[in-house]
């Protein structure tokens, strides 16, 4: 319980950082409401799975029940609109509910995900003290990710490729594929996610079953994404912008290292900036060697799905488009933070093994997996 509060305030402060810096596009063709009307531009109006989930919910609601929560009831003490500037205040209660309720479940994503980064971390192996840090340190940077923009859709993101990894990980295939069929209509970066997996999913099933799940996975995915491209093809905008070019002139450009914006009200550098990727490099430097075999393998497949996909098809200095590397930037960390506090990993880890092992004792500090090995 002590833990879930902690990562329940860690959360808000992080969807609260980025929700002061962004809101929800309001007033734009790319907004929340206006996606949750199906008229925003593509490629924004395929992320559908936080208002389809509100309008949901909306619709058990009596409209006199929401007559009151809107105007007297805790929506009223607690909505966006009565905290942040850059939320839409909005006459229609119908409307307002739906807002307000997409706020909360795009908060309830980035919450979820961190309980999911803290399992993660204990399945690597990490005490306590480091797996809860890890992801309070991943929500206090999460406004930092969000860089050219930020979205109702990736804290949802955020928990959908942390749980995909960890099923995929402890060989939960029927979860997974819940996983892929709706992680699609939030984004449809998790069909390129999908295959990194396979790796993960060797470490509980065999070469040809996760041959097989990963197959499904990323036909069930293929397919939903399919049918929300179709179900819009009429609407304004374009599936994919292509940025190579101004991508390569921006990040041959010394310049482009130092920029700056404003995350909680306070100036600070922006994106890939220098010091952001000297602290990068020293997780990598300090981990990696370190890192259990089938994650090393499954981050490498993702920076090589990524890094082109961010290339070509993103805006410049959009780090929340990295999403992909999300869970090997989690285990970085973990296991940087667990050699820190004399957590201490041998080379060799038989991370199967390691999700196997019971949870650590008291004054013992080599984490599961160093055991195990």
């Amino acid at each position: 319980m002590a833990v879930g509060l902690i990562f329940y305030v860690a959360a808000a402060a992080g969807h609260g950082g980025y929700f002061a810096k962004w809101g929800f596009e309001d007033g734009s063709n790319k907004s929340a409401l206006a996606t949750a009307d199906g008229t925003a531009e593509r490629p924004f109006v395929y992320r559908q799975l936080v208002p389809r989930m509100a309008v949901a919910l909306s619709r058990l609601v009596s409209a006199e029940r929401k007559e009151h929560i809107v105007h007297a009831g805790w929506m009223k003490h607690f909505a966006p609109q009565a905290i942040y500037a850059r939320a839409e205040h909005l006459d229609d209660v119908e409307r307002s509910f739906v807002y307000q309720l997409m706020y909360f479940i795009s908060f309830s994503g980035l919450f979820l995900a961190l309980l999911v980064m803290y399992r993660w971390c204990r399945d690597l192996g990490c005490g306590m003290s480091t797996s809860i840090l890890v992801p309070v340190i991943f929500a206090v940077f999460y406004p930092v990710f969000l860089t050219r923009g930020g979205y109702w859709y990736d804290s949802v993101e955020v928990l959908l490729l942390m749980s995909a990894a960890w099923l995929a990980a402890r060989g939960q295939w029927i979860g997974l594929l819940a996983v892929s069929v709706i992680a699609p209509l939030n984004k449809e970066a998790f069909v390129f996610f999908v295959p990194t997996l396979f790796p993960l999913l060797r470490v509980r099933l065999g070469t040809k079953e996760s041959l097989l799940v990963t197959a499904a996975s990323g036909l069930i995915a293929g397919c939903v994404h399919l049918f929300v491209r179709q179900a819009f093809a009429d609407n304004p905008g374009q599936g994919l912008e292509f940025h190579l070019w101004e991508n390569l002139a921006f990040y041959t450009s010394p310049l482009s290292y130092f920029g700056q914006e404003a995350n909680y009200g306070i100036p600070m550098l922006r994106g890939v900036a220098a010091p952001h990727l000297a602290v990068l490099g020293l997780l990598v430097a300090t981990a990696w060697r370190y890192v259990p075999p089938p994650l090393r393998q499954h981050a490498l497949a993702a920076l090589a799905v990524n890094l082109p996909l961010f290339l070509m098809f993103c805006w410049r200095d959009e780090l929340r488009n990295l999403s992909l590397l999300y869970p090997t930037l989690v285990t970085l960390m973990a296991l940087t933070l667990a050699r820190a506090g004399g957590e201490r990993n041998r080379d060799a880890v038989d991370w199967k093994s390691a999700l196997q092992a019971p949870t650590s004792t008291p004054g013992n500090s080599v984490p599961h997996a160093a055991r195990a090995a």
